[in-house]
């Protein structure tokens, strides 16, 4: 007997079939799950009038920056531009001075050591000497040339000459113009003359 008590309790189940029970789950699952909300038109429009000007914005930007380094740009290459121009200026000017300088060095020469001319010498020296203080100041300084081996940059072979002992082939021998340069600019090559092996060049 008391094992059917046992088994009867164990087989009973509770149902609560009111209906307000069930519309109170029904209505937490709806309050819970998300609705699809529709936005007014005007709202839209609004949305869509801001996302075009803010397109709008940007592209201004990206068209001032690109506008703002091409002046940069230009602005560069007119300076250097410039810059190149001032330096063609500054060194055909200095080109024309080195034919006073080679004025006054030529007085020099044809002085010689007369005492008659010592005093018209001296003055001459003193000038020579400070012009090519002043163009030294400037940057302008004489080409070494003389034991050096001909450069066809920096020198101009005005002729040659036999070929002697000591000497080797492609020597300067001898400086005929001086030459002169600003910085690494040559203004005027030195004219010189090179040793060649002659003997060696009419040989069959």
């Amino acid at each position: 007997m008391g094992d059917d008590k046992n088994d009867k309790k164990k087989k009973f189940n509770v149902v609560d079939r009111r209906f307000w029970a069930q519309g109170e789950d029904a209505d937490q699952t709806e309050e819970t799950s998300p609705r699809p909300v529709d936005k007014p038109s005007y709202v839209a429009k609004l949305e869509r009038e801001i996302e075009e000007k803010e397109r709008t914005l940007r592209d201004y930007i990206a068209q001032h920056k690109q506008k703002v380094d091409d002046f940069e740009s230009a602005k560069e290459r007119i300076r250097r531009e410039m810059a190149k121009e001032v330096e063609r200026n500054q060194r055909a000017v200095f080109a024309d001075l080195l034919e006073v300088l080679d004025y006054l060095e030529q007085a020099l020469q044809s002085a010689g050591e007369s005492e008659a001319k010592s005093a018209l010498a001296e003055g001459v020296v003193m000038v020579c000497d400070l012009f090519k203080s002043k163009l030294s100041n400037y940057g302008v300084t004489r080409i070494e040339a003389l034991g050096r081996p001909f450069d066809p940059s920096r020198h101009e072979a005005i002729s040659v000459a036999p070929l002697s002992a000591g000497q080797i082939a492609g020597q300067i021998v001898a400086v005929v113009r001086d030459g002169y340069a600003l910085g690494d600019q040559v203004l005027r090559p030195a004219g010189v003359v090179v040793a060649q092996d002659i003997n060696r060049q009419q040989r069959p």
